[in-house]
C-alpha cells in the first residue's frame, strides 16, 4: 500500500503523460488508477495537477516542474499540516 508521499509522486509522474487542455477528463482518466481514492487526501494533488497540465497544455506560460513541484508542497501542509 502507497503512503501519501509515494501516491503524490504518482500522481505528479501521471498527469505529465496526460493530453489535452480538459482538466475534467484528465481527473477521470487518472482517478481509475487504484492508487487513487478521490475520497482520500490526495485527491488535492490530483486536483491542482490537472488544472496546471491543462492549463499547460494550452499554451499557457507557466513554468510546469516548478508548478507541480509547489503542488507537492502547498498541498502536503494542506493536508498534514506539516
Amino acid at each position: 500500500m502507497m503512503d501519501l508521499k509515494e501516491k503524490a509522486a504518482k500522481i505528479i509522474e501521471d498527469v505529465r503523460s496526460q493530453p489535452g487542455t480538459n482538466p475534467i477528463r484528465m481527473f477521470k482518466a487518472l482517478t481509475k488508477n487504484d492508487y487513487i481514492n478521490i475520497h482520500g487526501p490526495e485527491h488535492h494533488i490530483l486536483d491542482g495537477a490537472c488544472l496546471l497540465m491543462a492549463y499547460h497544455n494550452a499554451g499557457g506560460k507557466i513554468d510546469i516542474d516548478e508548478a507541480l513541484k509547489k503542488i507537492l508542497y502547498e498541498d502536503k501542509i494542506c493536508v498534514t499540516g506539516h
